[in-house]
């Protein structure tokens, strides 16, 4: 099982799995039973890699959805909305997120923004 599915399924058990600077931290952990345990010990250095991985996409993801924003003319609250959702989406969904996101809009904004941008440069 790799390291995203472990994840998927601590999620689906209802447990949030957070790195807390050098240890994680499972809540609530009596949610998870013996066979999910063992599978966290064996794969914790995959896990703990793997969310790495995850928080660093995050900025990247967050900048991307913006891009989104950007593409549809978004004013400020649906900008923090964007900003909410993707702050809880769980970390193995982040890659895929930010790939379609990059896919989709890519650095494309629409006109009107790329031309606020341009305006804010030259002024």
């Amino acid at each position: 099982m790799s390291p995203a599915e472990i994840c998927r399924t601590i999620r689906e058990a209802g447990v949030t799995l957070r790195l807390d600077g050098d240890s994680s931290a499972l809540k609530p952990a009596q949610l998870l039973n013996t066979e999910l345990l063992e599978l966290i010990k064996a794969n914790k250095p995959e896990i703990v890699d793997f969310l790495l991985e995850a928080h660093s996409t995050a900025s990247s993801l967050m900048a991307a959805a913006m891009a989104a924003c950007d593409h549809y003319g978004d004013g400020e609250v649906a900008r923090e909305q964007m900003r909410e959702d993707i702050t809880n989406t769980p970390a193995h969904l982040r890659p895929e997120l930010l790939a379609h996101f990059r896919q989709a809009y890519g650095g494309r904004g629409n006109r009107a923004a790329r031309m606020k941008t341009f305006s804010k440069q030259s002024g």
